[in-house]
């Protein structure tokens, strides 16, 4: 007769605290207490799959938070956030980022930075128009297009407090030339560029 014991791995105690921010400031984005959740996925597997929010805390009023908690296994991936509904005005929500990470085991520092919002005017110009001229403009997934004479102007959402690359795309006289510019926007403004070509 044989006996098998199985010992189940302690549980690991971890705590993670720290702010929510606006990104490229130390400030806080909201007038009102933000909630912050933190997120348990199961197996190694991402946010989404397998997710449980452990646990919902505010934050203080000028945007700290923090959480004390024992983690099964270290397979497991926690993730602190503000909920995608709790978005701050002028904000991007973390729907596409997900949450930032918490490392398992460790007294750990994590803020969580949101994205402001920054507008462009992007003034685009063609100085030597010629027939069948095409400009794209790769913008995050919405690329005006400007064709023969353009001397237009559009209106542009993207992340503030950085400098965004422009991707442009020109067809003349049969052939696709690509080119690059970056801009900083500043949050919570708009910034005119002239791009001509």
């Amino acid at each position: 007769m044989a006996f098998v014991s199985c010992e189940k791995e302690p549980a690991i105690k971890t705590t993670v605290y720290g702010r929510v921010v606006t990104y490229g400031t130390s400030d806080y984005p909201s007038d009102t207490l933000l909630p912050v959740e933190l997120v348990e996925t199961t197996g190694g597997s991402g946010l989404g799959v397998g997710e449980v929010v452990r646990q919902t805390k505010y934050t203080d009023d000028v945007g700290n938070f923090s959480f004390s908690f024992t983690a099964g296994n270290r397979q497991d991936l926690f993730w602190v956030r503000v909920p995608h509904t709790h978005t701050p005005p002028l904000h991007y929500d973390m729907s596409t980022h997900g949450g930032f990470n918490v490392p398992i085991g460790k007294v750990s520092n994590v803020n969580i930075v949101l994205k402001p919002v920054a507008w462009i005017e992007l003034h685009v110009r063609n100085v030597n128009p010629k027939p069948g001229d095409i400009l794209f403009v790769n913008w995050g997934g919405f690329p005006p297009e400007f064709h023969g004479m353009a001397d237009d102007t559009v209106i542009l959402s993207g992340g503030g407090n950085s400098n965004i690359p422009i991707s442009l795309t020109l067809y003349r006289d049969g052939n696709w030339n690509n080119f690059k510019d970056t801009v900083f926007l500043p949050a919570f403004d708009t910034t005119y560029h002239l791009l001509e070509y």
